[in-house]
């Protein structure tokens, strides 16, 4: 009897640990915006368990998703600002929906995605 409910336990959180994998794969148009004013990036998100990686023209970020929180760090070129520098990024990815902050160059950006 156990054995069927920690069976049934761990194929849960399999499934919930996956829908999570399923909802944040793909592209992403984001929007970054500071008090400066706003910019848009397109961003491929990749998901292997907990690791996460998300491309940008070229640029690869890397770090991990976890119950729904997409955490990524690497550098990000920013055509709008002509420059490229280290982000840190977290957000929180609700079915298409995509919200969270990133420090880059010194700002500290709002993000909103959708895909």
């Amino acid at each position: 009897m156990i054995t069927r409910i920690m069976t049934a336990v761990f194929a849960t959180l399999l499934m919930v640990t996956s829908s999570f994998a399923a909802d944040a794969e793909g592209e992403w148009s984001i929007t970054l915006s500071a008090a400066e004013g706003s910019t848009s990036i397109v961003m491929d998100i990749k998901v292997d368990g907990e690791n996460a990686t998300g491309t940008s023209d070229g640029d690869e970020l890397k770090g991990t998703l976890k119950d729904g929180v997409l955490v990524l760090s690497g550098d990000l070129y920013i055509a709008d600002a002509g420059m490229s520098d280290t982000a840190d990024l977290k957000a929180t990815i609700d079915g298409n929906s995509l919200e969270g902050n990133m420090s880059w160059g010194g700002y500290s950006l709002d993000m909103y995605g959708s895909k």
